[in-house]
């Protein structure tokens, strides 16, 4: 296993640069609430530079919660959210690829074409409850997650409503330009911050 040392380092990191990797991720996407084929052959760049600052954001999240399930005393709540939050980060990270897959489809295929085969994906139930339901399951772990954390007294009360409204701002902003989805992620900066000192202050418990 990782020293307590190794522990305390790789859970501080990941506290800030998962929400500065998910800003960079929302800030360099394409705009547009739809993303439709023209859309992706236009920001080709942009849409590849997006999902893999995205993906590597919620790479670095998982190592985030797992740091985060060894704080918390409430072993019940905390680690069942820990799980739950585990398995749909590394859900979330792997649907990231599915950008690269439109966006070829984008400049392979017809408009039509893309789209025909868009919506037929979408239509899987295999995709829908084995890939997207688990990935949005995620977020309500990672809530009980830091709710058994303010339970314990290690993060203050209105940490966990500010990541709440820091993962919703992207979402309801969706017609908005990037720059403005991307102030999700500041508030979740803001939120998360405020455990690192926290977090280098920890000792190893005594067997």
């Amino acid at each position: 296993m990782f020293s307590h040392a190794v522990h305390r380092w790789v859970t501080s990191v990941s506290l800030v640069l998962y929400p500065a990797l998910l800003f960079l991720g929302f800030l360099t996407s394409p705009p547009g609430t739809d993303h439709e084929p023209w859309i992706y052959r236009a920001e080709a760049g942009k849409v590849q530079v997006s999902a893999v600052l995205l993906h590597w954001a919620l790479v670095v999240l998982v190592f985030l919660i797992a740091g985060l399930a060894q704080l918390t005393r409430d072993r019940r709540l905390g680690q069942a959210g820990a799980i739950l939050g585990l398995i749909g980060m590394v859900n979330g990270a792997g649907l990231l690829i599915a950008d690269f897959y439109d966006l070829a489809l984008a400049q392979r295929l017809t408009d039509a074409q893309a789209q025909a085969v868009t919506v037929t994906v979408d239509g899987y139930a295999g995709y829908a409850l084995g890939f997207l339901v688990p990935a949005f399951t995620g977020h309500a772990g990672l809530l009980l997650l830091l709710i058994a954390l303010v339970r314990a007294r290690i993060a203050p009360w209105w940490m966990p409503v500010l990541v709440v409204v820091g993962t919703v701002v992207p979402f309801l902003t969706t017609e908005q330009p990037p720059a403005v989805q991307a102030l999700g992620p500041l508030l979740q900066l803001a939120a998360y911050g405020t455990l690192v000192p926290r977090v280098l202050r920890t000792r190893p418990e005594v067997a």
